[in-house]
């Protein structure tokens, strides 16, 4: 099975969002950095990562990651392990068996 990556930009730009965001909405490159997260998260395994390491690992604002993990576990390509650390939740691989690109 072969992850599809991005997210089209109408599903993260705000109904209500002001000009400047829905120019910014486009220019996100969803593609590029959900490939790069499930990355991260695949040499994480079983231990997973929490929103803040992932951010810190793609020297991202949380802000910048929170949408990618959102888009990811939608995918079915992440799931909640049921853990938390430093009052995060830890995500992982939903299926340990997919071929990393």
């Amino acid at each position: 099975m072969t992850p599809e990556f991005g997210t089209d930009p109408r599903k993260i730009i705000r109904k209500d969002a002001p000009d400047t965001s829905i120019v910014a909405g486009h220019t996100v490159d969803t593609r590029t950095d959900e490939r790069k997260a499930y990355g991260f998260y695949r040499r994480a395994g079983a231990n997973g990562l929490t929103s803040k390491q992932l951010a810190k690992k793609m020297q991202k604002p949380l802000n910048a990651v929170s949408g990618r993990i959102t888009a990811l576990r939608d995918k079915g390509l992440l799931k909640d392990s049921g853990y938390r650390r430093e009052k995060c939740r830890v995500m992982i691989v939903a299926d340990e068996q997919m071929e990393m690109f």
